[in-house]
């Protein structure tokens, strides 16, 4: 009999969510609508050491696809909007990816694994990105975008769009709505025509071939620029 892993890695990775995200509502101290109410300090360190995070973060087949996709894009300069504790920038310095990453947690930024890589950024649109345009010729970002609030999204897209030469990768998680900190929620037709209208267009071709390497069922979007600055 022929096992189709992809569908059993889709099914562990969903079957982790909902056990996580029950687990956490069942908790008193950290039901649903109390979680909001947090410190943005509290809230980060409840974020980062909730068990289905720790599993995520510890498992380092996570962090090694993710490089391995980037490197099939073959980009000079990569920047990571949204590095979490930097695993995938520590990855990727193993291999000589020259990256830059970046974070708006203090919390994440005092734990980083790859402190020399990473910027602290305030929050889009309040303020812009610390480059020029064109300054990397690849944009890679995985579960950050539906933490952005619905009305930052075209602001932060033209940014990233700005300061992007050629090619953007994002993975964003469009089923789980039931995790806290999951505020910008569409499918993927949604994001498709908001990164469409500021500045990208989806490549198929790269996305098919994206998605036949990925380890964990994520929602790939492999982006082309088309925007003023585009070279």
């Amino acid at each position: 009999m022929k096992v189709n892993m992809g569908m059993i890695r889709k099914w562990i990775h969903r079957a982790l969510g909902r056990h996580y995200a029950r687990r956490t509502r069942s908790h008193p101290g950290f039901m649903r609508d109390e979680y909001i109410s947090l410190s943005v300090g509290d809230y980060d360190h409840w974020y980062y050491n909730r068990p289905q995070a720790r599993a995520y973060l510890g498992d380092s087949r996570i962090w090694k696809n993710q490089a391995d996709m980037i490197e099939c894009l073959n980009p000079v300069r990569v920047f990571e909007f949204g590095s979490g504790l930097g695993n995938l920038l520590a990855e990727c310095s193993k291999r000589g990816i020259d990256i830059v990453g970046s974070e708006t947690s203090e919390y994440a930024l005092r734990r980083s694994l790859s402190k020399s890589s990473i910027l602290r950024i305030g929050e889009i649109p309040k303020v812009n990105l610390p480059f020029p345009d064109n300054s990397f010729d690849l944009i890679f970002s995985s579960e950050v975008m539906e933490h952005v609030t619905e009305e930052a999204t075209v602001s932060v897209i033209r940014e990233l769009s700005r300061v992007c030469s050629r090619h953007a990768l994002f993975t964003i998680n469009t089923f789980d709505a039931d995790q806290p900190g999951h505020i910008n929620m569409h499918p993927r037709e949604w994001w498709l025509k908001e990164f469409e209208i500021n500045g990208f267009r989806h490549n198929d071709e790269l996305c098919a071939r994206l998605n036949g390497m990925k380890y964990l069922q994520w929602d790939i979007y492999v982006l082309d620029k088309t925007g003023p600055h585009s070279r």
